[in-house]
């Protein structure tokens, strides 16, 4: 059994970063609420205001124009594509040294201030990400900090068993709170910023005088460490969360225990109380959040979805929305009054601590295990398919050959289906004992073929999952792909060797020996004649099916060369490379045509679109790259918080999904009619409307419904 840790023990150890480690984070209560619409926004304003709508607008208007006109060039992408995914994108803050704990905005929404195991909290501009200020002085990780609601005073919650109250202009030390005799776990002031309450695994929650630092009250009855503590907004309530599984709600004057509140399997992570003190959230151990009556002292909605422990939980500044944070790798957003889960977020690649809205409820900021915090915007969906659900790196993506499934390969030694348009997994392929560094379809999309580091090449039965066939190698196997007929395999191995096999019978029909270093990759041309092969020695090579010679060196790149594929028509091949670049060659004269430079990392794929027309790019800088096939750039794709190993298109040539190392697949769109579709979408996400002030917005809006 996975062995679980509390926030005090990751700290201590410095542990943080460690991918799937259970944890006990910081809870603290959220950033000042304000009034708004059902959907989150603020009341009174229209978000066609704001500066992203209007940019997202003019992108829109601009690529409706040019293909109106015929053009459909790079100007006529750039613009649009920037915006989306801009609007799309997490923007993430980078500069802790350990997990981030906890992430509020400032009331304004022009500032997040974070938390982190790294001993610090730092306040950063949301837009640019800069680091404004920081906070030292625990003398262990930091496990929760929060505004005062005048945003002139920050309160941390530390390790090092005491909580403290810093100037957040100047960053200095004015309170030290000292009594606890355990990590201090949460800190929360009033809503008047007079008092400051902190939660201990000292099993006691503590009132402080927020001016003076001296102790009011001391908050005894769990059987076990706190987690969490609260004031209601109306100033009469308090409320503790605990490992005892329990809640507590106080009277604010007395102290005195009003209800527990008792329904959850494992430990309290959180509580916090709405904003018209009638209700309680919850976040707990048992992968569950609950919404509590605070008069009843009954739950009244129970959220399920998560796959491991809930870390947070917090009500949307209009409270109709609640958003989770997870040691599952997600964020969820809810329907606050029936519970239904309405949106999954990704992004980190470790489990999320806490999740939290922006004032005006338009953006929404993650704090992760990883060491970051991230600010996106709020969309009704996704506006990418994200595949989520690998527990490594994904080495590879590809489509079905109807393009209605995907498969991915993954180092956490499976490959998985999925259902393109709505993320769901169907089907796990389960059976190598090390990395799956390839899948891909056959051409009837009934099969799969894996590769792996464990010296195998497997077929699969995509709808069952069902193991067909083994093919041996003497080193990590690469890739395997199917010829055009299916008649064939070929791999690519670590021994230095291609090998074509006979894909009914599974014999060994021929070795293609001559690279002087492992063959990372080999595909048939389109007639299923030839063979091309890419290899650790900084060529690739093109071979007879029929003879096993070979026809051509492709000599060039400067450093290993990750892929190898040919063109539609067979007359070109195109290359990705570790020394930054793609190439293309003439297949006939082994002649190189064109490079791709640009990408600040190696490039670990490339593929045309199945028209030829378009050429795409992962690399190790964490993007996708559209090329037209004289190699001019026409697109960057971001989105992707790790390397990206992989990229493909879909047969239609319409989407590309891409594979990283942050443990995700991600879908794309690959035409300027899928990039106006999304355009347009997130232009409602947004709150635009035909009522809009701004007559950029308007026709905008108006070109998106023709």
């Amino acid at each position: 059994m996975r062995t679980r840790y509390t926030l005090a023990m990751v700290v201590a150890l410095g542990m943080a970063p460690l991918l799937g480690l259970g944890c006990q984070p910081a809870k603290t209560v959220r950033a000042d609420r304000v009034a708004g619409t059902a959907q989150g926004r603020p009341a009174g304003t229209s978000a066609a205001d704001s500066e992203i709508v209007h940019r997202l607008a003019a992108g829109v208007t601009a690529a409706k124009g040019g293909l109106a006109q015929g053009f459909a060039g790079p100007d006529t992408w750039s613009g649009l594509a920037q915006t989306v995914y801009q609007v799309v994108n997490a923007r993430p803050l980078k500069g802790h040294k350990d997990g981030v704990t906890t992430a509020h905005f400032s009331a304004d929404g022009q500032h997040v201030l974070t938390s982190s195991a790294d001993y610090t909290a730092r306040i950063w501009d949301a837009r640019s990400g800069q680091e404004k200020q920081r906070f030292s002085g625990h003398a262990a990780g930091v496990n929760a900090a929060v505004y005062s609601s005048t945003g002139a005073q920050v309160a941390t919650a530390s390790a090092d068993y005491t909580a403290r109250i810093w100037n957040a202009q100047t960053g200095q030390s004015q309170t030290v709170l000292s009594g606890h005799t355990a990590s201090v776990n949460a800190v929360a002031f009033s809503s008047d910023g007079s008092s400051v309450i902190t939660a201990s695994a000292d099993v006691t929650a503590r009132v402080w005088d927020a001016q003076t630092g001296r102790l009011l009250q001391t908050l005894k009855g769990h059987s076990a460490g706190l987690n969490s503590a609260a004031f209601s907004d109306d100033g009469k309530l308090m409320a503790t969360a605990s490992d005892d599984r329990t809640v507590r709600i106080l009277d604010r004057k007395s102290g005195r225990l009003l209800r527990t509140l008792q329904g959850h399997e494992a430990a309290v992570n959180s509580v916090i109380f709405s904003t018209d003190s009638t209700q309680l959230l919850t976040a707990s151990a048992d992968g569950t959040a609950g919404v509590w009556d605070v008069t009843a002292g009954k739950r009244v909605q129970t959220l399920r979805g998560h796959t491991a422990w809930v870390y947070s939980a917090l009500f949307s500044p209009d409270g109709g929305h609640i958003i989770t944070a997870s040691e599952d790798g997600t964020a969820r957003v809810w329907n606050a009054a029936t519970g239904k889960e309405l949106l999954s977020i990704t992004g980190h690649a470790a489990g999320i601590l806490f999740a939290s809205y922006s004032p005006d409820g338009r953006q929404l900021l993650t704090a992760g295990l990883d060491g970051t915090a991230r600010v996106r915007y709020v969309q009704n969906s996704p506006a990418l398919v994200t595949l989520s659900g690998h527990e490594n790196s994904v080495f590879s993506a590809h489509f079905s050959p109807d393009g209605m499934r995907a498969v991915t390969a993954s180092l956490d030694e499976s490959a998985r289906v999925w259902d393109v348009a709505t993320g769901k997994m169907l089907q796990v392929l389960s059976g190598h004992t090390a990395g799956v560094l390839s899948a891909v379809f056959a051409p009837s999309g009934q099969q799969v073929l894996t590769a792996s580091d464990d010296r195998t090449a497997r077929m699969w039965d995509a709808q069952t999952g069902k193991e067909l066939r083994l093919f041996l190698h003497d080193s990590w196997v690469s890739a395997a792909k199917y010829s055009p007929s299916a008649a064939q395999i070929v791999t690519s191995s670590g021994d230095n060797m291609a090998r074509i096999w006979n894909a009914q019978t599974g014999q060994l029909e021929k070795k293609l020996i001559g690279h002087q270093g492992g063959v990372r990759d080999a595909s048939f041309s389109p007639d299923g004649l030839r063979v091309v092969t890419a290899s650790e020695d900084n060529t690739a090579r093109i071979w007879s099916v029929q003879s096993g010679q070979v026809q051509q060196v492709l000599q060039g790149h400067t450093d290993r060369v990750r892929t190898s594929v040919f063109s539609s028509d067979g007359k070109w091949v195109l290359t990705s490379s570790d020394d930054k670049t793609a190439a293309i060659w003439d297949a006939q004269t082994g002649k190189l045509q064109a490079s791709l430079r640009g990408h600040e990392g190696r490039v670990r794929a490339a593929g045309y679109s199945p028209d030829g027309q378009l050429i795409v790019t992962a690399s190790s800088d964490h993007t996708v790259r559209l090329w037209n096939p004289a190699g001019k750039l026409l697109l960057t794709l971001r989105g992707h918080a790790e390397d990206v190993r992989d990229v493909s298109f879909s047969p239609d040539g319409k989407s590309v999904i891409s594979a990283s190392e942050d443990f995700t697949a991600r879908l794309h769109p690959a035409t300027l009619d899928g990039l106006l579709q999304l355009g347009c979408r997130l232009l409602r996400d947004l709150g635009a409307s035909p009522q809009s002030t701004s007559p950029e917005v308007q026709a905008a809006l108006a070109s998106c419904s023709l």
